[in-house]
């Protein structure tokens, strides 16, 4: 792996924090993963800073700043200075921790290397300071420079301090590409089971920034005690042979190929993570629908509503999901397996239903989904057709979408009270003639235009309730 060398490029606002604190007489640093992206290359999202100073000796510091007791107990206080927060924290030691996430106490130190070795990894067990120079006490640059994530100490006893850096290990071999070392993989493993004491919440967080990585499925797929761990439902999927021409690989393996296979060109960063969150999930009902046919030929008739149902339990016991990321899963998981032929009114159904980022991201799930197939089934050229077939569908759908102004009832050229002057009252039947409209205008029957419309809304009604119309037609 490419490692920088020479100096770090400090931001200005990290600078002056860290210039007052040493003219003060402290210590200060850069701390963690502000360093070990810079060696990687990458431009931090954050800087963190760390001093000998006690948090109440920082706050009078930066007396005549604006600053925040964000975690005094922790050592942890936030400057505002010059239109940036920048983060401070005391050096410390960690005590036990006794629920395996928190320590019960912290103490503080003075010596960087003492902060240093309670940090998870060596890659993130690292600090610089432009007074002081570069701390490495563990090694974290030259596994960096290997491409090797190692814990600090042994491994056993980090995830026994806290279980979420099992996940967290996981995360960096997919976002950062680093191979975890030989020790600290055994002890993911052996101590997935330790997951169950952290929070959902947590536990969704770091798997979704798992799903940002270069090949995420790969990462699990090396890690199944935690993939089960975090999600139960996956362990059916393991070594389920599919028994059909269009599979080389268990549902699992195509699980795992398809979540790597889903591109992100067009996708936001949520986007591209509720995708790939769907793809680890979508053949989730298949265990469950398998049958065989007379010639020995497996069917999973169903599985996508099966899916369905299990996502609601996934959704429910095992990720913590806002609502619209969740019906967004829903739609995706439910059709997965509806072929997207390049008809313009599919195109318009489809935006109708789903809406224009759904859709985009159902394309993906499609593509990625056929492609997961394996190139060793013996249906995998008519796979390559069909991905072609959703390819032109995308196309198609870039065309269309400048034009597709009328996708629900309130987009149409008519309104209840367009149809009230026709003798529709107000209710049910309203109701279900605006949607007969919109159904006829999205299947291209129809323009959207208010005259066209009237006159078919004047049709329907008649035919339903015969010749009575408004006397002021």
């Amino acid at each position: 792996m490419d490692v920088r060398e020479g100096t770090f490029r400090i931001p200005p606002g990290a600078g002056r924090v860290m210039a007052r604190l040493e003219a003060a007489g402290f210590a200060a640093y850069a701390v963690g993963g502000c360093i070990r992206d810079s060696l990687m290359g990458q431009v931090p999202h954050d800087w963190d800073v760390c001093t000998s100073a006690l948090p109440l000796q920082t706050m009078e510091v930066f007396s005549g700043e604006r600053v925040i007791p964000t975690g005094l107990a922790h050592g942890t206080v936030t400057v505002h200075l010059q239109g940036e927060e920048i983060e401070v924290t005391t050096m410390r030691r960690d005590g036990a921790y006794s629920d395996g996430r928190h320590p019960d106490r912290v103490d503080f130190v003075s010596r960087i290397e003492e902060d240093l070795s309670r940090r998870d990894f060596t890659v993130n067990a690292m600090a610089y300071s432009p007074v002081r120079g570069f701390a490495d006490p563990f090694g974290g640059r030259g596994d960096l420079a290997q491409g090797v994530l190692r814990c600090v100490g042994d491994p056993r006893l980090r995830f026994e301090e806290d279980a979420l850096r099992i996940l967290r290990a996981l995360r960096f071999a997919s976002t950062k590409g680093l191979r975890v070392e030989a020790d600290t993989a055994a002890a993911c493993r052996e101590m997935a089971g330790r997951l169950s004491r952290v929070s959902r919440e947590r536990i969704t967080s770091e798997l979704l920034a798992m799903m940002e990585g270069r090949a995420p499925g790969r990462v699990l797929d090396a890690f199944h005690p935690v993939l089960f761990a975090v999600l139960p439902d996956l362990s059916r999927a393991e070594g389920f042979l599919q028994h059909n021409p269009w599979h080389s690989l268990d549902v699992l393996g195509h699980l795992l190929a398809c979540t790597d296979a889903v591109d992100r060109e067009g996708l936001t960063r949520e986007e591209l993570q509720t995708t790939r969150l769907a793809a680890l999930v979508h053949d989730v009902g298949k265990p469950e629908t398998f049958e065989t046919d007379a010639q020995g030929i497996g069917h999973f008739r169903g599985h996508a509503e099966a899916g369905c149902r299990r996502l609601e339990e996934i959704l429910r016991r095992d990720v913590r999901l806002s609502s619209a990321r969740g019906e967004q899963m829903r739609a995706l998981v439910k059709m997965h397996d509806v072929p997207l032929r390049p008809e313009a009114r599919l195109v318009r159904r489809l935006m109708s239903r789903l809406g224009e980022r759904t859709l985009r991201m159902l394309l993906r799930l499609h593509r990625a989904d056929l492609a997961a197939h394996g190139e060793d089934a013996p249906n995998h050229a008519r796979s390559l057709e069909l991905i072609r077939e959703t390819e032109a569908f995308g196309e198609l759908f870039e065309r269309m979408l400048p034009e597709m102004t009328c996708l629900s009832v309130r987009d149409l050229a008519v309104s209840g009270r367009d149809l009230m002057s026709l003798g529709v009252p107000a209710g049910p039947e309203m109701g279900t003639l605006l949607s007969a409209l919109l159904e006829e205008v999205l299947d291209g029957k129809f323009q959207n235009r208010r005259e066209e419309l009237m006159e078919e809304a004047q049709r329907k009604w008649r035919k339903e309730h015969g010749n009575t119309q408004n006397p002021g037609m």
